[in-house]
């Protein structure tokens, strides 16, 4: 519907602030200094009401504007006008925002201010307290910054006609360790890229970066060593590279910003799982250790939220590990922090997974009949768990008829590629075990063969397990 207000741009936008984002929204629209317009303050109060109640109702414009101007005829121009100077202050907000948290863009700003009004005094001041502040974060940004504070130092003391070189020095040189970091960064970006699809692209000066920070030994920075083994662990399948990677994040990860520790982080765990994909499982228990250091910190957590995915990742590397307690206790500390939408439902298919594992086969068929998710992949696998219960169990009947509703599940919700494979065929090899004569140990090898032999199939690993007994 044209009019719902809740498919505008202002509304999903406004939408992702949080309480403390609301309050800080207000009191910006309220000041007189960024705003002068009182009915947009009105308007945004109005707004403000809806976002607090979380409404999921529909909101009109029409019905905006008559609780704005109640005697007002509907002018669907002026709803707009207002929506469209209110989306303005709100990206101004967000610059204002960034300006506010990051100090070294704020210093600069002021030392620029000083030095162009002829304060030397205050320029002189400010350079100090900036030197003497002791700055965590020394990532790419940090020396972009650092390189724009020397280059305000460097103009200083040259239009006062004072020896500029070693201000001059400091320049060049920051410079070069954003512009080495950028390009870290970005062969780290297209190395993992890589991994996953095939692509022609070049980075241009890469090898001549590389050769520069071996031949001036710059990873003692510790922001440039952990990219440059980040691309190293990638390039080289890893050999001699991971414990110093490993070394790296336990040391010095605090240098960079959240998202730039997210990324690092996930390339390691990506390493890990390649390579136990690849039947390498001595990778399981590093791979678990990065998990661990990476709760540690909330390194993996997106606005305090920890995707699904990373969720059934860490539960499946605990179980390889066998480390049942360390792995229910994880299930239980970080359902908070799973998306709303999916967090029961998470909740409940890991758990069972892990009852399952502990052989707890009661506790697994209670949780799984309450389980409901939406995710087709993930609803298979969970009818999967109940298939390998009840096989265990011995239940044939509630087998054989699990079976049948399994296939008519898969084939009335059109699971495409390999997915439907994978599934019918754990489906036609369990009915054949059913089959089975337990004595008959040459029908038993000819199947164990037959699954051997087969590429796409779900739950291989369960299936020659069960022939080999």
């Amino acid at each position: 519907m044209k009019d719902n207000f809740q498919n505008s741009l202002l509304y999903s936008a406004l939408h992702t602030l949080d309480k403390q984002g609301i309050k800080e929204f207000g009191l910006y629209l309220n000041s007189p200094f960024f705003n002068k317009n009182k009915e947009l303050i009105d308007f945004w109060e109005l707004l403000k009401t809806q976002l607090a109640q979380n409404s999921k109702g529909q909101i009109s414009k029409q019905i905006l504007f008559q609780k704005l101007y109640p005697k007002q005829v509907y002018k669907d121009s002026k709803v707009r006008l207002m929506m469209s100077d209110l989306y303005s202050h709100f990206e101004n907000f967000l610059i204002h925002l960034k300006t506010k948290n990051y100090k070294q863009s704020s210093n600069n700003i002021i030392l620029q201010y000083y030095r162009e009004n002829g304060l030397e005094k205050h320029f002189s001041k400010k350079l100090k307290s900036i030197n003497r502040e002791k700055v965590l974060i020394n990532n790419q940004k940090y020396f972009n910054e650092l390189s724009a504070l020397s280059f305000q130092n460097y103009l200083f003391e040259y239009t006062r006609k004072r020896s500029s070189i070693e201000a001059l020095q400091d320049w060049f040189k920051n410079t070069d360790y954003s512009l080495i970091l950028n390009k870290l960064s970005q062969a780290c970006t297209l190395a993992a890229y890589s991994s996953v699809y095939k692509t022609e692209i070049q980075i241009d000066f890469l090898r001549e970066v590389l050769d520069y920070i071996d031949k001036n030994n710059l990873e003692q920075i510790p922001a440039i060593a952990i990219y440059y083994n980040c691309y190293k662990l990638h390039q080289t399948g890893g050999e001699g590279y991971f414990p110093i990677y490993q070394k790296l994040l336990k040391e010095h990860i605090h240098v960079l910003n959240s998202e730039e520790t997210r990324d690092i982080f996930l390339m390691g765990i990506n390493y890990c799982i390649r390579h136990i994909n690849k039947g390498n499982s001595e990778m399981s228990e590093p791979l678990l250790e990065l998990f661990e250091l990476g709760l540690q910190g909330d390194h993996l957590l997106v606005n305090g939220v920890l995707s699904r995915y990373t969720y059934r990742n860490i539960v499946t590397i605990g179980l390889i590990s066998k480390d049942y307690t360390w792995v229910e206790k994880f299930i239980f500390d970080y359902k908070p922090k799973l998306e709303l939408k999916y967090r029961d439902s998470m909740f409940t298919l890991n758990l069972a997974i892990l009852k399952y594992e502990q052989k707890s086969y009661d506790e697994v068929l209670d949780l799984l009949y309450q389980y409901d998710l939406k995710d087709l992949l993930l609803n298979l696998f969970a009818k999967t768990i109940l298939l390998k219960v009840y096989f265990n169990q011995n239940s044939l009947k509630l087998l054989d008829s699990h079976l049948d509703a399994m296939e008519v599940f898969i084939r009335r919700k059109k699971i495409i590629g390999y997915h439907r494979t994978n599934y019918m065929n754990i489906i036609k090899y369990t009915r054949k075990m059913m089959k089975l004569n337990p004595y008959d140990n040459s029908a038993k090898g000819k199947l164990l063969t037959e699954v051997q032999a087969a590429e796409t199939i779900a739950e291989k690993k369960w299936l020659l397990e069960k022939l080999s007994l």
